[in-house]
Formats: C-alpha cells, structure tokens, sequence
C-alpha cells in the first residue's frame, strides 16, 4: 500500500514541531474516535496541514480501509501518547486508526498491522516494541482494539508479527483489492462491448466506465480480444456493439478517486479511468 505524504508545516508550538525523537523507541498504535462520516485518513492529514501555531496534538500516520497518509517524518516527534516528554512521545511513531463509518474498520486495522511492522523494521525492532496510547499515559487507546473492534490486541500483535516474518516486511501484503497508485490490476471478467469508434481503434464498455462517457473513458481495441459470452474465443476479432470481450495483460493504477472508487491507468495505448470494483489487483 501506498504512503501518501500530507507533511504539517514546521510550527514549534504547533502539531508539528520539528522536534528530533531521541531514540527509535517503537510504534504506538491509537484510534482516532472520530466516527463522523468522512473523517478518513486524508481528512485527517489535512487536519494537521491546517492546525495552525497551537495544536500540540498529533500523529505521525493515519490509517484507514483505503490509503495511509504521512502527516510528520518519522525522525520527528508527534504529540500523540500523552506524556510530555517521555518515552511515548520522544521515541515512539504513532499510528492512528480511522472509525469513520464509511471506513471498513477491519481493513483499516490490517492496514496499520501492516505499516507498523513495517516501521519496527526499518527500526531495527520486532513486536515488542509495539505499544497502545494506554501503555504511557492510560489513556482507553486505541479504544476500538481495546473493545475487541474488529477484533483483539492479541490478534492484531499477531498479525504485526505475520508481517515481520515475512521475507520483506517492507512490501505490500498480499493483494487486498483496495487499488492504489502503483498496484497492479488485472480485468478478470468479459465486458460487453458498449459502444466502438473506427477512427480511435477503440471500445466502449458500460460495465467498466458507466455512463456518461468521456473521452478518457474509451478502451484501447489492441487488448480486446472477442470471446463468447462464456470466454470462449469466437468471431472475426472486428469488435461490435453487443458484441464481448477479454482484456488481455497487466497494468499499473497511475492515480486513483477513492470519491468515485474509480482509477486512472494506461490500458494498452490509451490511458483512461475505470471504475474499481470489476478489476483484480495482483
């Protein structure tokens, strides 16, 4: 998964005061108990972006069922574990979990297993240098976690160490079907052709870009190959309206709108946008 960087400006007395962490202390792990609607991980990184001169609250990462965001290095110290400057806040990354209900929950707790494990590594620790906001100031964080939402400490620990033994922590896990810049992404189905232009060697399928259409929304023909409604290669290869189609390779999600779960990559000669949900990431 991708780290998308929202960095909060240097401010001294502000969320972000450029302060260096003493020590490679560990990853603490939070809930944000912000369960308004749209209160993702890049409403909170905006958050930060614009807290001003007096916030001395803040986080090094936000998390949620689809992107990361990264609001201060990870060299510096975030104000986030509620103990001055102690421990929690001098050594340690924060990581905090997004509640909002339009967020798979679940997604977005394996999505921070994974960035913790990812951290620890690159600081040359393993998971028992992983902590909750209630290890250094008592604080019920992460409350979710701490609820058993989605599930246990002792379960996400585990995952965390899952990652940590695999060959490189520092990778994606396994596809998880949330397409973000860079994944890679298969059409696994037949699509039914919608429309075709002659003059743009190219095809329309609804099922892939619904409609109105765009010009960024036509298909290059070159991938298409004509099968029968049940994938069998039949027909003369001279695609038609109503007519199906396999699209054949792999490619690579250039930029993506989680607003309208759609992505922007290049499909054959074409770059176009494309809704999500029909394709497979690899």
């Amino acid at each position: 998964m991708n780290i998308t960087k929202m960095l909060a400006p240097v401010i001294y007395s502000g969320a972000r005061s450029g302060i260096k962490r003493t020590k490679n202390g560990g990853v603490t792990i939070h809930n944000t108990d912000n369960f308004k609607a749209g209160a993702g991980a890049k409403n909170h990184g905006t958050y930060l972006q614009n807290s001003g001169s007096t916030l001395q609250a803040s986080w090094h990462y936000a998390v949620d069922d689809k992107m990361i965001t990264q609001s201060i290095p990870d060299n510096e110290v975030a104000w986030h574990a509620g103990d001055g400057y102690g421990n929690g806040n001098m050594t340690t990354i924060a990581i905090e979990i997004c509640v909002n209900p339009d967020s798979n929950l679940e997604l977005a707790t394996d999505n921070a297993a994974w960035l913790a494990a990812k951290l620890l590594k690159a600081q040359g620790l393993d998971h028992q240098s992983l902590y909750q906001h209630h290890d250094w100031s008592g604080k019920n964080c992460p409350s979710q976690i701490r609820a058993n939402k989605p599930y246990s400490w002792a379960k996400f620990v585990s995952k965390v160490k899952g990652y940590l033994q695999q060959n490189n922590a520092s990778s994606k896990p396994k596809p998880d079907q949330i397409l973000n810049k860079g994944d890679k992404f298969i059409f696994p189905d037949v699509y039914q052709v919608s429309k075709v232009s002659a003059s743009r060697d190219a095809v329309i399928c609804y099922a892939l870009t619904g409609t109105p259409v765009a010009e960024y929304h036509w298909l290059d023909a070159a991938v298409c190959e004509e099968v029968t409604k049940g994938g069998k290669k039949s027909g003369d290869q001279v695609l038609q309206p109503g007519e199906y189609v396999k699209i054949k390779g792999t490619f690579t999600v250039l930029d993506n709108d989680p607003e309208t779960d759609s992505v922007y990559a290049k499909v054959g000669r074409r770059k176009m946008w494309i809704y999500a949900k029909p394709l497979r990431e690899v």
